[in-house]
């Protein structure tokens, strides 16, 4: 893959295609990282990060500060580890911030030219489709609404119901239990006379 990487980075390299020279370049640091050779492979990423200050290599910055963080923390360089993630921080921040500058550019541009247009006769058929549509979805809610307070209502009424047939099902159960008792006393006190 590196032999492969280095002719195309070389073909690219001659036309002064420079993304090209910093995926060959890493191409090469990931060979020398995994035979373990730290030391070679920080050279390298040193010599494309002086590249990268020069601004030859400005849009590679974030990602390359990111793998020269892997590298020194491999290498155990815990300081110089922690100095790289600095700095792809500082430039993913950047990134961001310019990727959110261009976006509300463009929103503000987008809202200009919004508030320049007339509002035309499709328009306003449009507002009043979706104004009937509130309409209309207001009025369907409204009868969803009653109808689920008119379902609460009837079940309530229900309940109640439910409860005095309860009540009334408890006494005769109480009143069934009181005559099985009578029953069973009438029935001992007739054992105990016929013995």
């Amino acid at each position: 893959c590196r032999l492969y990487q280095d002719k195309v980075g070389s073909f690219f390299e001659d036309f002064g295609f420079e993304g090209m020279v910093w995926h060959k370049q890493y191409t090469y640091v990931m060979y020398l990282v995994f035979y373990q050779k730290y030391d070679e492979a920080l050279a390298i990423m040193l010599d494309l990060e002086k590249r990268i200050e020069n601004g030859e290599l400005d849009r590679e910055a974030s990602s390359f500060y990111e793998q020269l963080y892997n590298l020194y923390v491999k290498k155990g360089d815990y300081r110089n580890a922690c100095d790289a993630q600095r700095k792809h921080y500082e430039r993913k921040m950047a990134e961001v911030n310019d990727s959110v500058l261009a976006s509300a550019a463009n929103a503000k541009t987008e809202q200009a030219l919004i508030y320049e247009r007339k509002i035309t006769d499709a328009e306003k058929s449009r507002m009043r489709v979706v104004i009937f549509s509130l309409i209309g979805g207001l009025f369907l809610a409204s009868l969803l609404v009653f109808y689920i307070f008119r379902v609460l209502k009837i079940k309530k009424k229900a309940n109640a119901e439910l409860s005095v047939k309860n009540n009334l099902l408890a006494e005769q159960n109480d009143l069934l239990a009181e005559q099985k008792e009578e029953i069973e006393a009438q029935r001992d006190t007739i054992k105990a006379q016929s013995d």
